[in-house]
């Protein structure tokens, strides 16, 4: 998939993430069902993306942070 396909797929899809922010309020709703099958080297595979992805094309920015510090509150806890 292109960059102009995606973007159109994220803009037609959009709408479904009205009530979805902030993310990190709802990181316990995102992962309930499936942190459970992630292995601790599978936890800290995401958290490493997620820092990548985050620190991309800048310094992470602070809903960013609280976002993957969430993730990793979510995973120490289950």
């Amino acid at each position: 998939m292109d960059a102009e396909q995606a973007s159109a797929i994220f803009v037609s899809s959009s709408h479904y993430l009205k009530d979805a922010f902030p993310l990190a309020d709802k990181v316990g709703k995102i992962l309930e069902h499936s942190s459970k099958d992630f292995d601790n080297s599978q936890k800290q595979s995401v958290l490493k993306l997620m820092d990548q992805i985050a620190a991309f094309e800048s310094e992470p920015n602070q809903e960013q942070r609280k976002l993957i510090q969430a993730v990793s509150s979510y995973f120490k806890s289950n």
